[in-house]
């Protein structure tokens, strides 16, 4: 049968009365999923007098951060510091004993909740009270830690290294995913800090009870990532501020709002495009509906995934990534704004091996302290009591490798090569692999330079700065 052909004219009609409304549209802000956010957000039973959130307000605002170049030298044994250095550190830790109080009354509280606020009234703009003042204090409190250790007062010092902990806790319980992984690595510098004094002192049997049960009480708090009520409006938000809205439920992804650039960036875009990509993106994509029925999807999917530990997917030869985006195919801005889920789930279970190993090692020298010897398994530590279950590692799909040596105990996780070496020390991000080794301490790799003290490395950041300036 013969079909008339459609002149350009009425071709470039066509393309006008589709581009042309999309060019000119505004998304309708209808529904308020902050406020709803804040409500799914705040604890059950909420009272506050027994939120953390005052308690940490004080330490942050009281709390005297140590002198830069000490943090630079914070993982150093306060007995390896220079004598400028070390001086410097009894001056200044006397200034934070008054505000030690705080801290530990914020971490007897069951939950430490903020409302959250954002500076343009979208989901996407919420800023996390305190998360630069967090870190910066967690690391002067736990430098503070290993002074106390030093000076023979473990019982303070593994109190304050676990009131550091718990604040991370605190804060990993977050409804949203950026307070989750600030949680967690508030955890790890809490780890790092116990096992170095575990390695340079001899701990009576009291506090290090205290401390594995404290530890041990809630490490089942800490799951990250955890796709909260807060994740799910924070989605369905930003699709109302990037959509059109017809009324019906459904409506078309605005070029306006899609197009970024350097200046204007939206925060869960990961890579900027021209406004005429923007625009071609925009006229076949996947309608609001659809789009929104899509983001329920993958959270639930990527809820189970997480579960799923990093061996069983590399037995299965995929990944999390592979199988996330497999969900999202043929959605350009799902795709494109959730891209960061993969490392968020591998990240915690980094955290999960990381935080299993320090109970390891608090068990096996509670063991010691108690039998006078070093376990000859791990599972002889969970027959004698002072760990609940074996250790696994999802990393290997079996235990963590635990091996008495001549000098003591070796503990570690194959890492994610998924390969044993035997022990030969890696950092996570170590593409050249090994095992991620958490006893002993793996030592900070030499640099082949002299220690320096505090004013050399002081001066030296001041030509830095003003051959900066120069430029």
């Amino acid at each position: 049968m013969y079909r008339k052909a459609v002149s350009p004219s009425k071709l470039s009609v066509l393309a006008a009365w589709r581009i042309v409304p999309l060019l000119v549209a505004k998304p309708t802000i209808a529904v308020d999923y902050l406020t709803q956010a804040n409500e799914a957000n705040r604890p059950a039973g909420y009272d506050p007098s027994r939120n953390a959130a005052p308690h940490y307000e004080k330490l942050f605002s009281q709390f005297v951060p140590p002198p830069q170049a000490l943090l630079e030298a914070r993982s150093l044994w306060p007995a390896d510091l220079g004598p400028d250095d070390y001086k410097a550190l009894e001056e200044w830790a006397p200034l934070n004993e008054p505000v030690l109080p705080a801290l530990a009354q914020g971490a007897q509280c069951p939950y430490w909740w903020c409302k959250m606020e954002s500076s343009t009234d979208a989901m996407s703009g919420i800023e996390i009270p305190h998360t630069e003042k967090l870190r910066g204090c967690a690391l002067g409190l736990l430098l503070l830690a290993r002074l106390r250790a030093h000076r023979g007062d473990l019982g303070g010092a593994t109190q304050l290294i676990a009131d550091v902990h718990m604040m991370g806790v605190h804060r990993g319980e977050g409804g949203t995913l950026l307070e989750q992984l600030t949680g967690t690595a508030i955890c790890k510098l809490a780890s790092d800090a116990l096992l170095a004094v575990l390695e340079r002192c001899e701990i009576d049997k009291a506090p290090l009870e205290r401390t594995l049960l404290a530890l041990t009480e809630r490490m089942g708090r800490i799951r990250v990532p955890r796709f909260s009520e807060v994740e799910r409006l924070y989605g369905l938000d930003c699709i109302q501020r990037l959509f059109t809205d017809d009324g019906k439920g459904d409506g078309r992804l605005i070029p306006g709002r899609l197009y970024t650039t350097k200046k204007d960036r939206l925060p869960f875009l990961t890579s900027p495009i021209s406004y005429l990509e923007a625009v071609r993106i925009c006229l076949t994509h996947p309608g609001r509906r659809e789009t929104a029925r899509l983001s329920e999807t993958y959270f639930a999917f990527a809820q189970e995934l997480a579960r799923r530990t990093p061996w069983e997917l590399h037995a299965q030869g995929t990944s999390y990534e592979e199988r996330l985006q497999e969900v999202l195919e043929g959605n350009y801005y799902l795709q494109d704004g959730l891209a960061a889920i993969g490392p968020c789930i591998r990240t915690g279970w980094r955290s999960k091996v990381t935080g299993d190993a320090t109970l390891t090692v608090l068990a096996v020298f509670l063991y010691k302290a108690r039998e006078g010897r070093l376990p000859g398994s791990l599972q002889q530590l969970v027959d004698a009591g002072p760990l609940e279950r074996c250790p696994m590692d999802p990393y290997s799909g079996g235990p963590l490798v635990y091996r008495v040596t001549p000098d003591g105990f070796t503990l570690y996780s194959v890492g994610e090569d998924f390969v044993d070496s035997g022990g030969s020390p890696c950092d996570w991000s170590d593409e050249a692999g090994g095992d991620q080794v958490f006893w002993p301490v793996p030592k900070t790799k030499d640099t082949g330079e002299e220690p320096r003290s505090m004013h050399e490395r002081e001066a030296e950041d001041g030509d830095d700065d003003a051959s900066g300036e120069q430029e």
